[in-house]
């Protein structure tokens, strides 16, 4: 079988010959080099071919075949052809090709910057900001619900009464009246509450109608024992009387 030298010789005495005889030109060149290439696929030492498509062979007369259209290399591994070079991006490199490769790739600690983590700096500014009592966050009371521990907040108490008539409430020294729920079970024209027999100044007289129930905001607060009086009822009512 001839080799890639004894071709190169032969054609180096034709195109000395040609330059010589001074004929040289672009068509001599190109037929030489077309002659080379023929010379070489006919020789079984590689295949030329136009496109990516190669043809099956017997790898034992074609062990390269080269792409004349696009560059691209493939080598036969006594099965199939195998792409082993792409010009154009840098050809994909079989794994046991690669020489000096670890046999483990154990994970090690390192760090990243913000911006190589995908929305990593837009997931921080969407977060909430350092909370400080009274400025981004309520109080209550007066009392900061930030910090460790319970915030203890007192249920409200509450007294039920039922009369069909003018009735009274005492209440107890530093006691807070916060509201009055009626609950009546029919109408009463004018239902009055405050603090003397028949008086409104807690609620002027505001009908109750059906079984509808109305809440008195009261905020009454009891620096010495007093009475809160009910007046002008007219049908069974249900009072509810809130305090802290």
């Amino acid at each position: 079988m001839a080799t890639i030298e004894s071709i190169k010789t032969q054609n180096d005495t034709q195109i000395r010959g040609a330059v010589e005889a001074g004929s040289i030109t672009p068509d001599i060149v190109s037929d030489l080099l077309d002659s080379i290439l023929d010379e070489v696929r006919d020789r079984g030492i590689i295949a030329f071919i136009d496109d990516d498509a190669v043809q099956a062979g017997d790898p034992d007369d074609t062990k390269l075949a080269i792409s004349l259209s696009t560059g691209k290399i493939y080598r036969h591994d006594g099965v199939s052809w195998v792409l082993v070079l792409n010009p154009g991006s840098g050809g994909p490199v079989l794994w046991n090709d690669i020489t000096g490769k670890p046999s483990t790739f154990t994970p090690s600690a390192h760090s990243h910057v913000i911006n190589d983590i995908s929305d990593l700096q837009a997931a921080l500014n969407a977060k909430q900001a350092t909370l400080v009592s009274g400025a981004n966050i309520k109080s209550i009371n007066g009392l900061s619900l930030i910090g460790s521990g319970d915030l203890s907040i007192a249920a409200a108490t509450k007294v039920t009464i039922t009369f069909g008539a003018d009735t009274l409430y005492n209440y107890n020294t530093g006691y807070l009246i916060t509201r009055v729920i009626a609950i009546p079970s029919g109408n009463t024209a004018a239902f009055k509450i405050g603090t003397s027999p028949g008086g409104e100044d807690i609620l002027e007289a505001t009908p109750l109608v059906g079984t509808i129930p109305i809440v008195v905001p009261v905020n009454l607060y009891a620096t010495t024992s007093g009475t809160i009086y009910f007046s002008g009822i007219t049908s069974t009512t249900t009072i509810i009387i809130y305090y802290e």
